[in-house]
Formats: C-alpha cells, sequence, structure tokens
C-alpha cells in the first residue's frame, strides 16, 4: 500500500530579508501575470504560438482523435503555470501515457462531462500530480493503475461537475488522494482493494453519486479517516469485508441516500468509530458477518431525522449495530437481524 504522505513545497514561497537598499522605501509592487486558458481541440488549426488561442475553434492545440491523445495535453503543460487552465474541447482522448502535472496547480476542465472524455484504456492511470490537481467537467473512464489512484493520483484533489467509470487501482479505484474535495459528480463501476472509488485521508463529498463500485476488502465506495459527507446518493456499492459504501474512523452524513449496499462481513452501508448521520435515508442495505450492522456499524452512532426501512444483518443490529446509540426524531421499519 502507498502511504499517503503530506504535501512536498517544490519551490520556496518566501525569501528572508536581510537589509534593505533604502530605508523607509516602499517595497515595489509588481502586478501578477494574468491566468491563461489553454485550448486543446481534435479538429482546427492551432495558433502559431501557445497562449494565443482564444477557444475551441481557435485552439492553441490540436489533438488529432487518433492514438495516444496526451501529447498536446503534456505538450500545453510547458507553458503553463500556477492558476492556468487547460481546458479540453470536446471528444474521447485516448491517455495511453499519464499526464503528469509534476506538482504546479494548473486546473485541467473540459467542456461537458458527457462530452469531453479521458480514456485510460483499462491500462494507464490517466491524472497525475505530486501536488494538487483540479479537475471540473470531465470523464474519466476505464484509467488503471497496479499502484493506487486509476483515474487521480494526488496530494490534492478538488474534483466538480465530473464522472469517473470503470476506473481500477490496488487503493482507491478512482482516485487516491490525500484530501479529496468531490461535488455534483457521479462515480460508477469503480473497482479496488479498498476505496473502490475513493481512498483519501480526507474526504469531503456534496451533491455526488455513487453506484455499483466494489472494494474487494473495505469501503465499497469510500475509504477515508474523516468522510463528510452531503446530499450525496450510495447504491448497490459492495466491500467484501466492511462499509459496503463507506469506511472511515468518523464519518459525518447528512440529507444522503444509501440503498442496496452490501458488507460481506459489517457494516452494509457504514462502517466507522464514530457516525453522526442527519436527514438520511437507508433502505435494503445488507451485512453478513459476525458484527452486523445492516446500514451501519461503529462504536458510537448519532442519528437524527432519519429513516431506516428494510436493512438486514445475519447478526447484529438490523439497522445499526453500535455500543452507544443515540437516536432522535428517527423511524426503523422492518429491518431484521438473527
Amino acid at each position: 500500500m502507498t502511504r499517503l504522505t503530506r504535501p512536498v513545497l517544490s519551490i520556496l514561497t518566501a525569501l528572508a530579508m536581510v537589509g534593505t537598499l533604502f530605508v523607509g522605501a516602499p517595497a515595489p509592487a509588481f502586478a501578477a501575470d494574468p491566468p491563461i486558458i489553454y485550448y486543446i481541440a481534435q479538429s482546427g488549426t492551432a495558433a502559431s504560438t501557445p497562449g494565443d488561442g482564444t477557444n475551441c475553434a481557435a485552439p492553441d492545440y490540436v489533438e488529432l482523435a487518433a492514438g495516444d491523445d496526451h501529447a498536446s495535453i503534456s505538450s500545453a503543460l510547458t507553458p503553463a503555470s500556477n492558476g492556468d487552465t487547460i481546458y479540453l474541447c470536446a471528444g474521447t482522448y485516448d491517455i495511453g501515457t499519464t499526464i503528469d502535472l509534476a506538482g504546479e496547480t494548473i486546473t485541467l476542465q473540459g467542456a461537458a462531462a458527457a462530452t469531453t472524455i479521458l480514456d485510460g484504456g483499462g491500462t494507464t492511470r490517466i491524472l497525475t500530480s505530486s501536488g494538487a490537481i483540479t479537475v471540473s467537467d470531465l470523464t474519466f473512464q476505464d484509467g488503471s493503475s497496479a499502484d493506487d489512484g486509476g483515474a487521480i493520483f494526488a496530494t490534492t484533489a478538488t474534483v466538480s461537475n465530473s464522472t469517473f467509470t470503470g476506473n481500477t487501482a490496488d487503493f482507491g479505484g478512482a482516485i487516491f488522494a490525500t484530501t479529496a474535495t468531490v461535488s455534483n459528480s457521479t462515480f460508477t463501476g469503480n473497482t479496488a482493494n479498498s476505496g473502490g472509488a475513493i481512498f483519501a485521508t480526507t474526504v469531503t463529498v456534496t451533491d455526488s453519486t455513487f453506484a455499483g463500485s466494489t472494494a474487494s476488502f473495505n469501503g465499497g465506495a469510500i475509504f477515508s479517516y474523516t468522510a463528510t459527507v452531503t446530499d450525496s446518493t450510495f447504491t448497490n456499492n459492495t466491500a467484501t469485508s466492511n462499509g459496503g459504501a463507506i469506511l472511515a474512523t468518523t464519518a459525518t452524513v447528512s440529507n444522503s441516500t444509501f440503498t442496496d449496499n452490501n458488507a460481506v462481513i459489517d457494516g452494509g452501508a457504514i462502517y466507522a468509530s464514530n457516525v453522526t448521520v442527519t436527514g438520511s435515508t437507508f433502505t435494503d442495505n445488507d451485512a453478513d458477518g459476525s458484527s452486523g450492522g445492516g446500514a451501519i456499524l461503529s462504536y458510537t452512532a448519532t442519528v437524527t431525522d432519519s429513516t431506516f426501512t428494510n436493512n438486514t444483518a445475519d447478526s447484529y443490529g438490523g439497522a445499526i449495530s453500535a455500543y452507544i446509540t443515540t437516536a432522535t426524531g428517527s423511524s426503523f421499519t422492518d429491518n431484521t437481524a438473527n
């Protein structure tokens, strides 16, 4: 397993001033260069100078839709600097060689997730960085790594309006990061030993969907030490061990829905040391192990304004198996346990 590490600064961000040239003189002010958008398209005529492109009809680079399409994306990284954006126009880009941002804080943006696809072909991790990655409006499909992060491997990953499907890795089938922040995104059919979709020390998920992801060990969709989930849906995710949808040390869940998730051992939907659930629904989740928790297994579970229906456990707690449980304003209907 690859260990999660803290970000490594590649550049000194401050210099100690030994003295002043003019006593009392104000420091000179320099205007920062404005961010540049580099457009990459699969048709059209490329601008003569990178950075002069204006849109998808007049791009900076043209990448023909044949063969390995990482070349122009990687070429755009040469002039791009921190704060710039590489904009991928609609098309399917076959990624035969991993795109490496090398620690630069560059945004990778597509025209829309439905029309802008990065395809790893089942053999290649799609995107990596030793620092922070920001992506939006893209589909990452069939990325693969024998190590971690089939689609994305980074210290920090910020993802919005994107889709991840059919990605595979040892840990984090789609995303492996120290810190992952995900919004308005969809994860389907991703697989890993742990963290079928996401493996991260800290993960924050908002308005997202996880369906059909699988972990051959823990965390069918998410494996994290601290997981915060809001307004999201988990359906038909599976862990061969614990946490059909989520395995975490601390899980905080609000206004979310868990349906048909399964853990072959414990915690059909959620397995965590401490769980706080508010305004959420758990239906038809299942745990088959000796400690149970058809929907939730936890040492401490605090549940407010939530609904548990038709969850099952082969041992304890058809809905919840916990040492300490506090439930307020919640309903439990037709949950079963042996």
